[in-house]
Parts: structure tokens; sequence; C-alpha cells
């Protein structure tokens, strides 16, 4: 059976739609979409699971590309259309991607870059002899590859291919919609890129709820609360830096009943979560399949200030430097384990991440904002969290990153990355006399930058290595 042969016959139960893929989408051209380009890349591509890229910005076309891969039996490789030619050639064979299916402003000087590797536009009208309505696609087994994601780390900004098996996707699909109590009475705002493991996963939510899919292609801010604004959408996902856009855009105004949520991916600072009840605040790890624990919409005031509790079936564990586990309460390291592919047990092993948080007494999960845990400055050990938690109080303060960094007199300093709200110009010492008798002088970052922007990753999360740049500079 094909790939869509397969979902179709594996998520039935009464809240799903799958045999109708137009209600992915608000028009009825979605379906031929997938089926022309589904059989174009038959054609192109013999027998199955060729891996083919996917460049561009993620747009409808864009993703009827990506479940047209999956149903003509091949693996999609969903590709940062911000990459370099250097790197998108060294990414194309080190990933062993057969074809690309590139968007119109694919560059010249990219096509040179790749040689011989095959080239097409991504265009939803693709023509081809086998176009029609039935499902043709070649024969794939259970266990099928749906996606190979690039994933960078935030510490050295190395990438790593995460492989995603079509039943994991589905399995991790249907938790996730029990646990956030999706339906088909939803409409799901996607403004978060494919070749994002968060934006990679929403498909699939919505085709095993029957939710509908909204796109934001451009992903401004402005458009996506003017579309929650109208009551287009009732689920919005998010990330950190796009959510502290929304907010500051929409003003002191409420966003209306009908938003039943916005998910998170990342660490949120407690006063915007405070300021919006409709705020989930997601933590997510690739090789668990994306989220791992999530706060739930109408949830208590203490869930709503967490990333909630960890899904069914999935686990979580902190450890300290010892590597053995602490008690509820105390900081240390994460780990995490995903769902097996049957959804009824865990995977064997734990993924130990670059994170560090604590669980709280309810078994809510609490992260924190990057895995610098510790600077030690000369005989005292200062945390750069509580320096961060606390500059992120002051008014003008937008976004701030505290990492710690290494000092010849001191072995390791504290150092502030800052980026402001608009309005009168700020020095240091502003800074400085917030912190006063807030925090110990010890403790002050020694070093204090400020940036128009703060450097992020592809998925939304801080850049460190980039952060440490500016710092060092």
């Amino acid at each position: 059976m094909s790939a869509l042969s397969w979902l179709t016959s594996t998520i039935r139960g009464p809240k799903s739609r799958p045999f109708n893929w137009d209600h992915l989408l608000p028009h009825g051209e979605f379906r031929d979409q997938i089926l022309r380009t589904a059989a174009f890349l038959s054609e192109r591509f013999s027998g199955h699971h060729a891996r083919i890229g996917l460049w561009g910005e993620c747009t409808e076309g864009y993703l009827a590309a990506f479940l047209a891969i999956l149903r003509a039996g091949h693996t999609a490789v969903p590709l940062d259309p911000r990459l370099g030619s250097h790197e998108l050639t060294d990414i194309v064979h080190s990933a062993k991607i057969a074809g690309l299916l590139v968007s119109r402003d694919f560059p010249i000087a990219y096509s040179a870059a790749l040689g011989n590797t095959k080239i097409y536009p991504l265009s939803p009208y693709l023509r081809s002899k086998t176009c029609g309505g039935q499902d043709s696609g070649p024969p794939v087994a259970d266990g099928a590859d749906a996606a190979v994601m690039l994933c960078g780390s935030r510490c050295d900004r190395s990438t790593r291919m995460i492989t995603f098996a079509l039943p994991s996707l589905i399995r991790h699909a249907q938790v996730v919609c029990s646990h956030l109590n999706v339906t088909a009475e939803d409409a799901w705002l996607m403004s978060v890129p494919l070749h994002c493991v968060a934006g990679l996963v929403i498909p699939f939510r919505c085709l095993v709820s029957g939710a509908s899919l909204r796109m934001c292609t451009a992903r401004d801010p402005d458009e996506i609360n003017r579309l929650i604004d109208t009551g287009r959408v009732s689920i919005v996902s998010a990330t950190p830096d796009m959510f502290d856009k929304m907010l500051r855009r929409h003003g002191t105004h409420p966003y209306l009943g009908n938003l039943r949520a916005i998910f998170i991916s990342g660490i949120v600072p407690e006063l915007q979560l405070l300021r919006c009840p409709q705020a989930c605040m997601v933590y997510g790890v690739a090789e668990a399949g994306s989220m791992v624990s999530c706060s739930r919409p109408g949830c208590t005031a203490e869930e709503h200030l967490s990333a909630g509790p960890v899904l069914p079936g999935m686990g979580v564990r902190i450890i300290g430097s010892d590597g053995k586990d602490v008690r509820r309460g105390e900081r240390g390291r994460i780990l995490v384990r995903g769902l097996d592919a049957s959804g009824e047990g865990q995977r064997a092993g734990w993924v130990q991440t670059e994170d560090y948080g604590y669980l709280d007494g309810h078994g809510y999960l609490h992260p924190e904002p990057h895995q610098d845990d510790a600077a030690g400055s000369g005989e005292n050990s200062v945390c750069t969290v509580e320096i961060q938690t606390l500059l992120e109080r002051h008014p003008r303060v937008q976004r701030v990153i505290v990492v710690s960094m290494e000092d010849k007199e001191w072995g390791q300093v504290p150092a502030a990355l800052v980026v402001l709200t608009p309005g009168r110009p700020m020095e240091k010492t502003h800074l400085f006399q917030f912190l006063e008798g807030k925090l110990a002088r010890y403790k002050f970052p020694k070093k204090i930058i400020f940036a128009d922007a703060l450097p992020l990753l592809s998925g939304g999360k801080p850049d460190l290595a980039a952060i440490r740049k500016l710092l060092k500079g």
C-alpha cells in the first residue's frame, strides 16, 4: 500500500477525517495538488524510499509537495532556505538526497554548486501522464521513513540528521491531540516552517484530529494577530520570538475567546505567560518526536506557569552532576524518553538533552532557558538563570540571554546579551542600578552587550554560539 493509504487506514477514529484531505486547507484543490505532484515524483524517481529535498518558503504548494513525497513512497528532507550554497551542497551529499523540489527563487549559483543533483520546480501544477484520483503509489512498509530532519545543537552549532518514521509521527500526533483535546472543531495556524520539527508535526496533528490547517507563510506577527482577531483560528504554534512580537503588536487588549491556545516551543518569560491566558509553553526534543510536555488549555495557574505535565507514555528524568535522579523541585539536566511506534510504551533508553530544569510537586516540567547552569566566578558559583530571570523583569528589557564566559582573572564570569524595547537611550549602569539590592554584586554580569535582535536558530531557540561570539567581540 502507498504511504497515503497506510495513513488513512491507520488513523481511523470518531474524531478524524483522514479520507478527506481537503479539510486540511480551506479550498478544494489541495488534494489534487498532492495527486499531481505524487504522480510526477513516481515518474522521476524509480523504486521507493528515495530522499527528496524541499527548498523554499513554507507555502501551501510546499506542504502539498511534502505530502506528495510521502504518497509516492519517498522520504522528505525539508531544508532551511537560509542555507548557503556550500552548506546546502554538503547536506545534499551527506544526506544522500536524490533530488530537490525548489521554489522559483532558487538561486542559480546553488544549482551550479549542486552539479548533477536533479532539481525540479516546486509547483502544485506539475503535470504527469499518470495524473488521476487513484492511489497509485508504490508499496511502503509500516516502518517507512516520512522525513529526515536536520537539527542543530544550540551549543556548538553542529548538525545531526534525525529520521521520523510514519508510525511514530502518527502515534505521537494522536497522543498530543488527546493530551491537548484537539478536535475537528479547531483550526490550527502553522507559523513555524516545515523544516523545523515543531512545524513538521503540525499537519499530522491536523490529520489525526480532523482539525483544519491554516498557514501564515510570511510569519508576520501582525498577520497572525489579524487571523486570531477575526476568529479564523483557534490554535496557533509559534516560537518564543514570534510570540513576543505578537504580544507587543497586539497591545494591552486580550485575545478573544475563540483562541484556545498558543503553543510556544521554548522558554516563555513568566510575565508573558501571565499576560496571555491562552499561552501554553511546550518543551520538545526532536529525538522524542517533538513535544514532550505542554501546559494544557484552560489549566490551573500552577500548570500555566510551567511546560505542563509529561505526555502520556513518555518519560522525563532530572539528574544531578553525579548522574543520579534528583528529588522533586531540585534542578538538574533533563533526560527524555519518547513513545515507541505503537504508542503503548516507551522507547528503550534515555536521551540526555542540553537543557536544565526541574519537576515540581505536581509533576509539571520547568525547563530553564539554556544549559549554562553556573559560572564559577572566583570562589563563588553564579547561577546565570537567576541573573537572566531578574533582568527579564526590567520594563525596558525585551529579550536577554545570560551565559558563562571564560575570564583570565576569575575563571568564569556571567555575561548578558540584551535586546531593549524602543525608547530613550539606556546605559549598562541603568541595568546595574535595577539589580542593586536584588542580587549580590559579585553576581552582576561582568559584561553587557546591547543588540538589535537575539540571534536565533531556525527553530526559534537562542543561538548560543552566535551569542557568545557577540559577547567575546
